[in-house]
């Protein structure tokens, strides 16, 4: 009876994204994926702008000069997969980049 409880309380895979929504050109980032639930262990697949480019818990790049697309998607051991992203900004700060047009 424990494993069935276990089993219809089990709660559904879930994600979110943590690190910086705005960057400064050119500078490095670094974003981690936040799992919970579903039926650990779990594997990451990080896309930028569609295209695949790196898997783990965290992701850490080199912004460019426009704004870009983050995604994150998780697969649990159960095979149950979600996804999390968003636009990540890219914008100078005139104040700390001296590059930065005013």
């Amino acid at each position: 009876m424990n494993a069935l409880n276990a089993l219809l309380n089990r709660r559904a895979l879930q994600v979110y994204i943590e690190g910086p929504a705005s960057v400064e050109p050119y500078s490095t980032n670094t974003w981690l994926a936040v799992a919970s639930y579903g039926s650990p262990p779990y594997t990451y697949r990080w896309y930028w702008n569609g295209q695949f480019v790196g898997t783990g818990a965290t992701y850490t790049a080199q912004a460019g000069e426009p704004d870009f697309q983050l995604r994150v998607e998780v697969t649990d051991a159960a095979a149950a997969t979600v996804s999390a992203g968003g636009t990540i900004l890219v914008s100078c700060v005139p104040t700390t980049d001296p590059a930065c047009p005013i």
